[in-house]
């Protein structure tokens, strides 16, 4: 077994010094991006994503490989395959609840499809060692050892070189990773189904690698149970968990810090000092734990520990860490100042920190002020009122009121609002926490044309990558995925179609893949994205939502009343005296020409047409508009194709 794959079961099994030192030698570590809202996150479920086994598809350098024998997805051919009859339909449903096959090197070798695309981050959910006995968990947030990858994705020299094929290619690599909880690693005594009550439950035993509580419950020598338990040894002391059992109100605190994740059993992080928390602080966010100090504990320094290792061994270049809200302010601020810390050792001064922070944006901007993360998931608002925007079923303002300009802004506000780069948005992922019935974007236009479905994903892409925040697209948008919950209570699963297809491909199919790069929504955003990249304005700029008119004289704010908008919503990207308007039109019938404001200061002195950058519409790019004039300050007429967006400068 080679050095690099050799099996960790402790802490103390680990030189981190001769890893930096080994990796310092062979060239050092790559640097931090300047600004992360400079980049374009993707997030893909490495199960979910590629195997290997494509063919015709593009390699890094561009040439067509034929890796593997399974065909690409042709939609008059290949559609539905999998569920003509309800005994194909219910094995297809099934093959979605498992692993399908993705794994590292697959990924490796679509580097390329991503750098073409325009992404420059690749966001991966864990790849950890999950329990042998948990076969659903394809998703990785389960982990069982943390020191190991999973088999089923490769081993730990598959990982280190799918960051070293992204870094030659100019992307950086983001790995989710979990601090709250580890897998399914015990079973209670008498009673297994044990909610949160607040008491301490007794435990029967770790399990074992069929997943039977037959390990004694204590820290573990040798290697007998290196397939059971938990690893490594220094997470396996009985005091390194809380033992209340499962959470029931997912709101109730100290219940969202105490209890067990579902099955996955909850890490004790460590203890406060210098006066208990209670329910009247966490009601107050503005003061619980302001003036406490924290003690971690043995777990949390040994996940600390590991995750440093992950780092120096693999050259990552950020985390995505899992349930921020359930770990509580006091772990996640000593993990963050400790990775902090580490990484600017090795010379990654940006190194971004990214929580899953639930309970609602005032919770998530105070967890980022006591935490000293770098952002969080916009996992609340955002996504539906971007998905809202996008279909006029939303006034624009609700949206664009959730951003403000300027960290004095954001702070001085009761009801905090979001500042560029301290959140990443997106409108669909894997999750979507608080949807009652879940679906893609596109599954809102089930049955409905094609080109107006295309259209509706890349109006909005067009909208995430073009306005503030750090944005993020979710793996197989680019290609129409359009998964939505069949069956009440297994949503998710039709979230997470496989890019690699196989037995749960999306669109009811199976046995194709789906790296169509002729796809008219992947060459679309490839366009968009290179405008960003090449523009500082559209990354970094201020922004604003602008009135528009459709007369030249009565300008106002676009709103829902009553029936969905259906018309010209449009915005401007503002840094120093370049200004970018982006527009994009919610009628999928016809286009709508509009008066637009513009920032007066930028066309008073000097007034210049604005040249279309980019459109659906490829005919329109290049077009000029007229001089802006004197309306609403200084404003310009501009045409969205119907379900269009474009961007002028």
């Amino acid at each position: 077994m080679s050095k690099e794959n050799k099996k960790i079961l402790s802490v103390a099994d680990v030189d981190l010094e001769a890893i930096v030192a080994e990796r310092t030698g062979q060239g050092g570590y790559a640097p931090s991006p300047e600004a992360w809202e400079d980049e374009t996150l993707y997030f893909l479920l490495l199960d979910r994503f590629s195997d290997g086994n494509e063919s015709g598809v593009m390699g890094s350098d561009g040439d067509t490989v034929c890796a593997g024998d399974r065909p690409r997805f042709v939609d008059q051919k290949h559609a539905g395959n999998a569920v003509k009859s309800e005994r194909s339909a219910k094995k297809w449903r099934e093959a979605g609840n498992t692993f399908t096959g993705g794994n590292l090197r697959g990924l490796t070798d679509k580097i390329g499809y991503l750098k073409r695309l325009g992404v420059t981050t690749v966001w991966i959910s864990p790849i950890l060692k999950q329990a042998t006995f948990a076969r659903n968990d394809y998703h990785g947030y389960g982990t069982q050892n943390f020191y190991e990858v999973e088999p089923r994705f490769g081993k730990r020299g598959d990982f280190r070189g799918l960051v070293d094929t992204a870094h030659s290619h100019g992307i950086k690599v983001i790995l989710d990773i979990i601090l709250n909880h580890c897998c399914d690693a015990f079973g209670y005594d008498v009673d297994e189904n044990r909610p949160w009550t607040g008491e301490q439950f007794p435990v029967k035993g770790f399990r074992d690698k069929k997943g039977a509580p037959t390990i004694p419950f204590k820290t573990l020598g040798g290697t007998r149970y290196a397939n059971g338990a938990v690893w490594p040894r220094e997470l396996q002391a009985p005091e390194n968990f809380t033992r209340k059992g499962y959470m029931v109100k997912w709101d109730n605190w100290p219940e969202y810090e105490e209890g067990d994740f579902f099955g996955f059993k909850d890490f004790h992080l460590g203890n406060y000092c210098g006066g208990d928390r209670d329910e009247e602080d966490e009601g107050d966010i503005s003061s619980a734990t302001e003036n406490q100090a924290f003690e971690p504990s043995p777990a949390l320094i040994a996940l600390t520990a590991v995750y440093k290792y992950w780092i120096a061994f693999a050259d990552i270049d950020g985390f995505r860490i899992d349930t921020v809200k359930h770990m509580g302010p006091g772990p996640a601020c000593w993990f963050t100042d400790e990775i902090k810390a580490f990484t600017r050792s090795l010379g990654k001064r940006n190194f971004f920190l990214l929580g899953e922070i639930a309970g609602g944006r005032a919770h998530a901007q105070w967890m980022l002020r006591q935490t000293h993360l770098d952002a969080a998931l916009g996992i609340d608002e955002i996504p539906e009122r971007m998905r809202g925007v996008v279909r006029g079923e939303t006034s624009p303002c609700e949206f664009f009121g959730m951003f403000v300009n300027s960290k004095k802004d954001q702070e001085a506000t009761d009801d905090p609002n979001w500042w560029g780069n301290r959140v990443v948005t997106f409108f669909d992922d894997h999750d979507q926490v608080g949807r009652s019935v879940k679906g893609r974007f596109a599954s809102a236009w089930r049955g409905a044309d094609k080109e107006k479905t295309a259209a509706g994903i890349v109006r909005a892409l067009g909208f995430n990558v073009t306005t503030l925040g750090v944005p993020c697209v979710y793996y197989g948008t680019e290609q129409g995925f359009d998964g939505h919950a069949q069956d009440p209570g297994a949503g998710d699963r039709y979230l997470r179609e496989s890019m690699h297809g196989a037995a749960f491909g999306s669109f009811g199919s199976r046995g194709t893949h789906f790296f169509d790069e002729n796809n008219r929504i992947f060459a679309e955003l490839a366009r968009i994205l290179d405008l960003r990249k090449m523009s500082p304005a559209l990354r970094r700029g201020r922004q604003y939502l602008r009135p528009i008119s459709l007369n030249g004289e009565d300008f106002f704010e676009p709103e829902r009343v009553g029936e969905p908008y259906r018309g010209i919503v449009a915005w401007s990207r503002v840094l120093d005296n370049e200004e970018f308007v982006c527009a994009l039109n919610t009628d999928e019938d016809k286009a709508h020409t509009a008066w637009v404001t513009l920032d007066f200061e930028s066309h008073a002195t000097d007034p210049r047409p604005l040249v279309c950058r980019y459109s659906t519409t490829a005919a329109q790019v290049g077009d000029a508009t007229e001089l802006p004039v004197r309306k609403n300050g200084s404003a310009v007429r501009i045409t969205v194709p119907a379900g269009g967006f474009v961007i002028y400068r």
